[in-house]
């Protein structure tokens, strides 16, 4: 099987985060004897310019793929990303299957973007969300059979992500022991809620002086994020860490006493299976796929999404009881399995079989 992925988000050197899901289950896609050939876009600068020069740049690659044969189009996100790759999928007759991680499908729901979905999806072979829940929007929003969905996230390296020395961790991002550390982890955007996370954290922090706020991310936010925190009086207690490569996230995950996830919307919320994984509870926002990964009240808590008083409630909850974290935390470990990545891999390569066998098919008509 010899696939070409196509993503409009991808590692580099300089941003080693950008789109750190699809590098892994690239790898883990090699790993599993599948060929692997990339079309993809690292340059994660914003506006109308840098984007028509972006996606240009990625229409371009595929018509160089033009002369390349291969069994599936595997595109990361519906729009624009999968409208780009149409016209070459169709010269070529390679069957596309389509990945939606939630950020694409809240774009293809706009008026004037409808249209251009629903028509890269109907000639997907096959159609992956990444949650029950965008499954779900998916069908509703664009008419595709809830059956032909296959719902399948990136999957969680069980054997990276696990449980680790917490003292360890702590000393080498420099944290004191008797630190209550909150991190979050994510893209610095809007949609990730952290204007709440913010306020919620200057409130609780009141009642709570040992604890900090770690923050790893990049994006448009950053420096108005931290001007808040500034407003707030909150800097001395925040820390911005500069997004790593993924194998060394669970050493930033293991020096927290929880992860919060305050998103307005989210198509999955990788991180928070990452941090379970880890043995660390999270608090996350009752949205998308988070209730799939976050039991309330068994791995973690929910809250509802821009609800300020109950994030700053939850997270105080956590930090002031030490043996609640820890059950959380055993139970996540326990709850994370059903998402491991051989199952996820599994699951993705009966995708890319039935849309090979469907141009076998067709050549034979």
């Amino acid at each position: 099987m010899k696939v070409l992925v196509v993503s409009n988000m991808y590692p580099s050197e300089e941003h080693p985060a950008y789109g750190g899901f699809v590098k892994s289950q690239v790898e883990q896609l090699r790993a599993g004897g599948i060929e692997v050939d990339l079309a993809v876009i690292t340059d994660r600068r914003k506006g109308f310019v840098a984007n028509i020069r972006k996606y240009l740049l990625l229409f371009f690659a595929m018509v160089s793929a033009i002369g390349r044969k291969y069994d599936v189009y595997h595109v990361h996100y519906l729009f624009p990303t999968g409208l780009i790759v149409l016209p070459v999928a169709l010269v070529t007759r390679t069957p596309v299957v389509l990945t939606a991680h939630g950020g694409d499908v809240l774009l293809g729901q706009r008026r004037q973007f409808r249209f251009l979905t629903k028509l890269t999806l109907s000639f997907a072979k096959g159609v992956i969300a990444v949650s029950e829940s965008l499954a779900g929007k998916i069908n509703k929003s664009f008419g595709v059979d809830i059956k032909k969905i296959t719902v399948a996230s990136c999957g969680v390296d069980l054997d990276l992500f696990s449980p680790r020395d917490k003292r360890k961790s702590r000393a080498a991002l420099g944290v004191p022991a008797e630190t209550k550390l909150v991190l979050f982890v994510g893209n610095l955007v809007p949609v990730k809620g952290i204007e709440n996370l913010l306020q919620s954290f200057a409130w609780m922090a009141k009642d709570e002086p040992l604890a900090q706020l770690a923050l790893m991310g990049e994006g448009p936010l950053r420096d108005e994020l931290q001007e808040l925190a500034v407003q707030l009086g909150i800097e001395n207690s925040c820390r911005w860490l500069t997004p790593v490569e993924h194998d060394q996230v669970p050493a930033i995950i293991s020096a927290a006493d929880l992860l919060v996830l305050p998103s307005l919307h989210e198509g999955f919320g990788l991180v928070a299976l990452e941090a379970l994984a880890c043995g660390v509870p999270v608090v996350a926002s009752r949205t998308g796929g988070l209730p799939e990964i976050v039991t309330d009240g068994k791995n973690g808590l929910l809250v509802e999404p821009g609800d300020k008083i109950e994030l700053a409630a939850a997270m105080s909850r956590l930090l002031k009881d030490d043996s609640l974290r820890k059950k959380y935390g055993k139970a996540g470990r326990t709850q994370v399995q059903k998402h491991c990545k051989e199952q996820q891999l599994a699951k993705i390569n009966r995708v890319y079989d039935l849309a090979a066998a469907s141009r076998q098919q067709k050549n034979t008509l």
